[in-house]
């Protein structure tokens, strides 16, 4: 075209040919933030499903602990309304049993591994 002196018809071409590759570029952008939004949904989903499981577990692990310390306390109480009480009355329990029961003191640690690593993952953000 340039031999032929059509110099603005190969200006005109030659634009057209960037407009098209600009729109190539900005759909294939387009199409990859998509995925990459779809991605992260997906990712979201499995973190929001981890921490459930997680605070599920935890509830049950507490209610155990409750229970337990409960019992404890119970014990406890047993133990000290019998302080001062004559031998014949303290020997009707087995004391040795309800003052291991009463000292029988557990720590209650929760779950924290998917939080942990959700915060070290930096992927706190995709939480919306």
């Amino acid at each position: 075209m340039i031999k032929e002196n059509r110099v603005s018809k190969y200006l005109l071409y030659a634009i057209g040919e960037v407009i098209l590759v600009v729109i190539g570029i900005l759909i294939a952008l387009k199409i990859n933030n998509w995925n990459l939004e779809l991605a992260n949904k997906k990712e979201e989903q499995t973190i929001i499903k981890n921490l459930n499981l997680e605070f599920k577990k935890n509830i049950i692990s507490i209610q155990k602990y409750i229970k337990h310390h409960e019992t404890i306390l119970a014990d406890t109480r047993v133990l000290m309304d019998l302080v001062g009480e004559p031998e014949d009355v303290l020997n009707k329990f087995n004391l040795d049993s309800l003052l291991a029961q009463s000292i029988n003191y557990w720590s209650y640690k929760p779950s924290q591994s998917v939080v942990l690593d959700v915060i070290s993952s930096g992927k706190l953000n995709l939480i919306s």
